[in-house]
């Protein structure tokens, strides 16, 4: 099933991308598996350029509709675009992050860690396989969220230089500090503190057992280790 599924998939990439291409459309997809930072790039990408992103969502943060410089997905849907921005966070800080916000922005009291997780592991893995595939057939630019939080000014203007936008460094600088966390927050009171949580990186592994971690390195490490984490940590 899966084999066939994936004839379909490499199918459905040609008449969908030849027509955008056809026409000259760029149409450049900003995804993520949930909770990997997609609103604060988004964010980051407005203020540098003052251009709007789109979503495929009805986002309640940063809604728009579905065109813009960069459109926000979680879907493996790569056929719609003609390039691609994968912004990718270490799962032991996605995917606590992911739980919480199920849990008190989805309102799914009754989830347990114990029941999400091993689904979670899955999904993740399969998203960022799925879009790190998408390489071979259309442009796509990795950015880790723990490196644009680290080094934000170098990480923005490198992505807005692929993007398009060779911009001042003050003008990077600008969007950076517009788009800080407690900023973030004081923009949308009435999510700020359950939407933008900590935004940190290396503290989600705390949530879990040595049991869980060992799973997390046995299921992602090889795609840990494609994306540059040193011995499966962030």
């Amino acid at each position: 099933m899966s084999k066939l599924r994936g004839r379909l998939d490499q199918l459905a990439w040609l008449p969908r991308i030849a027509v955008l291409r056809a026409r000259g459309k760029r149409r450049v997809a900003l995804a993520s598996f949930p909770r990997s930072g997609n609103t604060w790039l988004r964010g980051l990408i407005e203020a540098a350029t003052g251009q709007p992103t789109g979503s495929i969502y009805n986002d309640r943060v940063m809604a728009r509709g579905e065109e813009g410089v960069v459109i926000k997905t979680h879907a493996w849907d790569m056929p719609r675009y003609t390039h691609a921005v994968l912004v990718v966070r270490h799962p032991f800080d996605a995917l606590p992050s992911y739980f919480h916000y199920r849990q008190n922005i989805w309102k799914e009291t009754t989830l347990t860690w114990e029941a999400f997780l091993p689904g979670a592991i899955e999904e993740w893995r399969g998203h960022t396989t799925r879009w790190l595939a998408a390489g071979r057939r259309m442009p796509l630019y990795r950015v880790r969220y723990e490196d644009l939080l680290a080094e934000p000014q170098g990480e923005l203007a490198n992505l807005l230089a692929w993007l398009g936008f060779v911009l001042p460094a003050e003008q990077v600088a600008a969007a950076i500090d517009h788009n800080a966390l407690e900023k973030m927050r004081a923009r949308h009171p009435r999510l700020g503190g359950e939407f933008f949580r900590r935004g940190l990186s290396g503290v989600g592994i705390e949530e879990f057992s040595e049991a869980e971690r060992a799973l997390v390195r046995q299921r992602l490490g090889d795609l840990l280790a494609e994306l540059g984490y040193d011995g499966g940590e962030s």
